[in-house]
């Protein structure tokens, strides 16, 4: 089944700063939030979405993502370096079903953590936490 495209009343919203989709079942492309560029906070806890889509990396003023929940989530090579101004990042599974790190997430979340004031991450045994983190 092909799901909508987020509605045009927020896809057109230029005065957006804040969206929780907590728990929301995300019956749309969640791309399309990519687009949102004056987005400061983006909460998808629990949402099931299972891939971080590229163009949240467009999000240049997001400072805080929340990811809690989000099981068996893979985050595109890329994403996490373009988000310069986040602050806060929480990564957490509420089972052993972890979001999927790969190499380069592993560099990127290392980047990442120079300017974070905030990372709530849960690693599990296979996945392997990241060296040199900055706190």
């Amino acid at each position: 089944m092909k799901y909508p495209l987020l509605p045009k009343s927020l896809e057109c919203s230029t005065k957006l700063r804040t969206l929780i989709l907590h728990k929301c079942l995300l019956m749309f492309d969640c791309s399309a939030i990519g687009e949102i560029l004056n987005l400061e906070v983006l909460n998808f806890a629990n949402c099931g979405i299972r891939k971080l889509p590229s163009k949240i990396g467009n999000l240049k003023k997001l400072k805080l993502l929340d990811l809690i929940g989000c099981v068996n989530l893979r985050i595109d090579d890329g994403v996490l370096n373009n988000l310069v101004n986040l602050e806060e990042l929480y990564m957490r599974a509420d089972d052993e079903k972890a979001i999927r790190f790969i190499d380069s997430n592993h560099a990127e979340l290392t980047e990442l953590s120079k300017h974070l004031s905030a990372l709530e991450v849960e690693f599990f045994e296979n996945s392997g936490i990241p060296k040199n983190m900055f706190f």
